[in-house]
């Protein structure tokens, strides 16, 4: 069990956690934790991880999840890879593995999932979905065109999963964690779009936050 901020979490309590980073391992392993199960709950918790694994349960946010776990306002913003091909690796951008009495809410992931096999897909957002309820969640089809949300089970509960543009995911993530400002800069005109100066943008959506004053737009040179 290995995570970016948790190996294991056994009936505790997450809330307004962040990890950033990479993290490397076989079994159970997470952007932000190995598992979670017996009742424990997260809340409002980010991980920027890369997580690489050899065996079961790979996930962005968390490897496997089970026992009456809560999992709510929370995202996933790292690559997920397994290089496992001969059986399933339960791999997803969120979360590797769920099942029993599970909830994950108005969750996000957004990295690049690597892995799985035609026999066993990996999953957009969970890898493998044993049971459990997701609801109002997403992660970016434009990083991962060929996966589903899901990519195995027979989870009989609910689970909704959006798949958005990168764009649209990150969107919903800064409306839960606040922008992430950069430092003023200078954003050069164009020909046809101005400029701006002192510019602070967000450097997770890449919105244009506020600025000093806009620089016109330069006008095309024709030869």
């Amino acid at each position: 069990n290995i995570g970016g901020f948790i190996g294991e979490g056994f009936g505790t309590s997450f809330s307004d956690c962040t990890a950033e980073g990479s993290v490397r391992g076989s079994y159970s392993c997470g952007g932000f934790a190995g598992g979670i199960w017996a009742d424990a709950k997260a809340e409002r918790c980010i991980a920027d991880v890369d997580a690489t694994a050899s065996d079961w349960n790979t996930g962005g946010f968390v490897g496997f999840v089970e026992r009456t776990v809560n999992i709510s306002d929370c995202a996933a913003l790292g690559d997920v890879s397994n290089p496992v091909t001969g059986t399933t690796t339960k791999l997803g951008g969120f979360a590797g593995s769920i099942d029993d009495t599970i909830t994950i809410q108005n969750c996000y992931s957004t990295g690049v999932v690597t892995g799985g096999t035609g026999t066993h897909p990996a999953g957009g957002f969970v890898g493998y979905a044993e049971s459990g309820t997701v609801t109002g969640c997403a992660f970016s089809e434009e990083n991962n065109p060929s996966l589903n949300g899901v990519g195995e089970g027979a989870a009989g509960d609910t689970l909704t999963i959006d798949a958005a543009n990168t764009g649209e995911v990150l969107d919903e993530v800064c409306a839960v964690f606040g922008h992430q400002e950069s430092e003023p800069y200078t954003i050069e005109p164009t020909c046809t779009e101005p400029g701006s100066k002192n510019a602070v943008v967000c450097l997770r959506c890449s919105a244009v936050l506020r600025w000093e004053s806009e620089i016109p737009a330069l006008g095309h040179s024709w030869l």
